[in-house]
């Protein structure tokens, strides 16, 4: 059985649209109030997301959705 690109991911495609509308809403925020508490929760949300990705991936590559030379070779 072959997998589809997204069989894994989009599960979580819904919790990274999310957290990127809270990016945006924090990056508004701040610029309508100046409050840098907003810069702070911004930054903290794309830790997240950031993570969210490495760990989709990890096990995209755990569950043989593609190999990691393929990954490399893209990037070239």
């Amino acid at each position: 059985m072959e997998n589809k690109w997204n069989d894994f991911r989009s599960q979580y495609m819904g919790i990274i649209q999310n957290l990127i509308n809270n990016i945006d809403i924090c990056n508004r925020r701040y610029v309508e109030e100046g409050d840098e508490g907003y810069l702070s929760a911004r930054k903290k949300y794309i830790e997240e997301v950031e993570e969210l990705k490495t760990f989709i991936v990890k096990k995209e590559l755990e569950l043989g959705f593609y190999k990691k030379e393929s990954i490399n070779e893209e990037e070239k």
